[in-house]
């Protein structure tokens, strides 16, 4: 088992879990996950992430770090390589390039995904959902991207990963937060930039409303259902 689909798992579960039925003694309050996306690995870079994502194809041996690594997977399979923990990759990419079972997977998907489509998410292998940005969001949350969000996170019965500014705000976090986001992607590129943004995630508050991403889902097609004829109507 991948150990940072894990811990996702953990806060999307924790998430669907209304707050009175939280266990109040040895309850662990849970938080949004950190994931530093890099080109090479750096100790003081990656500090104050839950996982790492490498860009593009790793070419020489990696530091070692008590973190998961994950890929972007361009081409090629990714064998068994011990290090790799899990895998991100688009709707294009052919299902028989993960071939390890034990990798996570998690799949980039956009704003062009039809509604069919994104229903049909759940039931396939995929681990969890990485929200494409636009070229805005290097600089800011936009309220389209918050939709895209909040969309996805209701509809497809996945934990959702969010792209979000280098230096992104405490009201950008809480409100990935409140959409339904389970994990928030940066690029890492300065020594202690990630400590600074777990600081932030540290004191987020609890989305204020529990958020029933499976009732959401099933809601809609309850008003496809064809009203009953009365019986007494079709004797007259």
């Amino acid at each position: 088992m991948s150990r940072f689909i894990d811990k996702l798992r953990q806060v999307y579960r924790s998430d669907l879990q209304p707050m009175g039925f939280r266990k109040s003694s040895g309850f662990e309050k849970p938080r949004l996950l950190l994931v530093a996306e890099v080109q090479d690995i750096n100790a003081s870079v990656v500090d104050g992430a839950d996982a790492v994502l490498l860009e593009g194809a790793v070419k020489k041996p990696l530091p070692k770090v008590d973190l998961p690594v994950g890929i972007k997977l361009a081409g090629g399979k990714t064998g068994k390589a011990e290090f790799i923990d899990f895998v991100l990759f688009t709707s294009e990419m052919p299902i028989t390039m993960v071939e390890d079972g034990k990798i996570g997977r998690v799949m980039a998907v956009g704003a062009s995904l039809e509604t069919g489509m994104l229903r049909a998410l759940e039931d396939l292998p995929l681990d969890a959902l990485f929200v494409t940005g636009e070229e805005t969001q290097a600089q800011a949350v936009t309220w389209r991207y918050l939709m895209l969000c909040r969309r996805l996170s209701g509809m497809s019965g996945k934990p959702i990963l969010a792209a979000v500014p280098q230096d992104p705000s405490q009201e950008e976090l809480q409100m990935l937060w409140d959409v339904g986001v389970s994990g928030v992607v940066v690029t890492a590129k300065t020594a202690g930039g990630m400590k600074k943004i777990r600081s932030m995630i540290d004191v987020l508050a609890l989305p204020a409303k529990h958020r029933r991403l499976k009732a959401n889902a099933i809601v809609p097609s309850l008003g496809e259902v064809a009203p009953t004829t009365d019986e007494d109507e079709e004797e007259e």
